[in-house]
């Protein structure tokens, strides 16, 4: 080796590096020293002098298990140590395996009955900064008690003098193999998932920052709740500190669910797990990560993340075949029309500020996003979003579903008698006449309805939602037996009712009314233009699954009937 001069700055980082590299192998080791040495052939130099130096001690002192790639195996591989004793503990299978260690189940023997995970360090570390990590993980759950956590149990020092602790044992699947093996719902999902952000928050009131939260790293076990595991590279924030602390490709290091500054070796903050946790509710809601990674191309990965724009939420859903994105719908209980109307504005919104690749643009703490979400799913205003008048108007409607869709109802049938009358004022005294009963005719409709909705909700109690559907479900079949020699009265009932579904967002039930009203038009009422009119447009509409050749035929039908019907304008969409 050259000697090169080397200042305190250099041989710094280049300890810091070779911290990072001696957990990688083969290309991902090479990867790592052409990223953070390619500017420095000072650092390079020396570095790859200190790797090879571990290497010549590794082959002289260590064991055989020491010298084989300890990431590449399973657990299967890993030493048998059933009926090993460990404090109270005893030994079974081994679960898992890491660059640190070897996670084993066990259970006690003494007088209390508890199944634990024991997390027990590689010997080949002994006295190494990967011992200090250990210790640190161990005092880093110690100084956690939550819920979503997984607890600390004991720990202690084995026959070989490594360290070892005992935690909570957590039957279960990752987050996102539980949700969709539950066939979770959008809004399910969004509940499950901020049990997690509820954790994370836990550990950030701490001064602990993760950095390496992923679905497998997160299991949910059979009651549903979800518990963060793996604070194996978590690290200790100085609140006070100008910087924080600096990360590099640490053991646990994982780039799929990595924060640009991780990337980039910047300061690690609270906002670094926040944004893993948008990567995590991504995956929930699609099915996939944002960015297309190629494994083969560390450059590009790298570049995908620090600078890619994430693919939007209905295109991420439709990646792939046609049987995958069914598979994904069927995972959570929802179509197309429905996912699409879920996830745009605030959602989308809540997800582009937790995935910013600027830490000071995402939400500062996981109990902010949390709330965002909280929000959301009440239907209340998000605090990304803009606060206008038209934004939070929008927003109580969706919380008040069942009292504005009843207005609705009584406004849209109102309208449709005033409009008459207004649209015929300067017609014949008979058409005003005509005009007249009609619109009476449409308010008896309303009074009706109303009474009807009164008793539903009296009757059934419960969720309002479903005392809407019910209520509307009478109301549909009396009218179609009370006015069966009054159909235009019939079609009146049946449009509101629509409209009425669409809002509950049973586009189904309401695609299956406007069929039913242009049936009796047609059969019935074939002069109520009006009518037909009304029902096309609201089908062009509504009806989200038809060709676009369809649609657009149905909506240039609606027009032409309501004009000739001498309507002046088309109603407005009912979204």
């Amino acid at each position: 080796m050259n000697r090169l001069p080397m200042d305190p700055d250099r041989w710094q980082r280049v300890c810091d590096l070779f911290e990072d590299a001696i957990e990688l192998r083969g290309q991902a080791r090479t990867d790592f020293i052409a990223l953070h040495c390619k500017d420095d052939p000072v650092v390079h130099e020396a570095l790859e002098a200190m790797l090879a130096g571990d290497a010549r001690t590794a082959l002289l002192d260590a064991a055989l298990v020491d010298l084989v790639d300890t990431t590449a195996l399973t657990p299967a591989d890993a030493p048998d140590c059933s009926g090993e004793r460990l404090g109270h503990f005893v030994l079974g299978n081994a679960l898992g395996r890491g660059g640190m260690g070897v996670v084993y189940a066990a259970h006690r023997e003494d007088d209390f009955r508890q199944q634990v995970a024991i997390k027990r360090l590689h010997q080949r570390w002994e006295g190494s900064l990967q011992a200090e990590r250990f210790v640190q993980e161990r005092q880093i759950l110690a100084a956690l008690s939550h819920p979503n956590i997984a607890r600390l149990l004991d720990g202690g020092i084995d026959a070989h003098g490594q360290p070892w602790f005992a935690m909570e044992r957590i039957e279960g699947a990752p987050i996102t193999a539980w949700a969709d093996d539950q066939h979770l719902s959008l809004s399910a999902r969004i509940d499950l998932f901020r049990q997690v952000c509820r954790a994370v928050q836990h550990a950030h009131e701490r001064f602990v920052v993760h950095r390496d939260l992923k679905p497998d790293n997160i299991l949910v076990d059979g009651s549903g709740n979800a518990k963060v595991l793996d604070f194996g590279v978590a690290k200790l924030v100085d609140p006070l500190a100008e910087n924080t602390t600096r990360t590099g490709m640490a053991v646990g290091f994982t780039p799929e669910y990595a924060a640009p500054e991780q990337i980039s070796s910047g300061n690690i903050t609270a906002a670094t797990d926040v944004y893993s946790l948008g990567l995590i509710l991504y995956q929930l809601l699609t099915g996939r990560l944002p960015y297309d990674l190629d494994a083969h191309d560390l450059p590009a990965r790298m570049h995908a993340i620090s600078q890619g724009t994430p693919m939007r939420l209905e295109q991420a859903l439709i990646s792939g075949d046609s049987e995958q994105v069914l598979q994904r719908l069927r995972w959570r209980n929802t179509d197309l029309g429905s996912y699409r109307r879920f996830v745009r504005g605030d959602l989308t919104r809540i997800l582009q500020t937790a995935l910013a690749k600027e830490p000071e643009r995402r939400y500062a703490t996981a109990q902010a996003m949390d709330d965002d979400l909280q929000r959301l799913l009440r239907g209340r205003p998000v605090s990304v979003s803009g606060d206008t008048f038209t934004y939070r108007a929008r927003k109580f409607v969706s919380r008040n579903r069942w009292g504005v869709a009843m207005a609705s109802l009584a406004v849209l049938a109102l309208i449709g008698g005033s409009l008459g009358i207004l649209l015929q004022s300067s017609r014949v005294q008979a058409e005003a006449a005509r005009a007249t009963r009609e619109a009476e005719q449409q308010q008896a409709v309303t009074d009706f309805m109303l009474q009807v909705f009164s008793s539903a909700s009296v009757n059934t109690g419960g969720d309002p939602d479903i005392s809407l559907a019910d209520a509307m479900k009478l109301a549909v079949d009396t009218a179609l037996e009370t006015h069966e020699n009054n159909p235009q009265v019939t079609l009146g009932v049946l449009a509101a009712a629509a409209t009425g579904y669409d809002e509950l967002a049973q586009r189904e039930q309401a695609v299956a009314l406007i069929r039913q009203g242009l049936d009796i038009q047609q059969r019935h009422a074939p002069h109520a233009l009006a009518e037909r009119g009304r029902l096309l447009t609201l089908l062009s509409q509504l009806d989200i699954e038809a060709p676009l050749e369809q649609v657009l035929a149905r909506a240039e039908e609606g027009l032409q009937a309501q004009y000739a019907a001498g309507s002046p304008r088309v109603p407005s969409s009912t979204r």
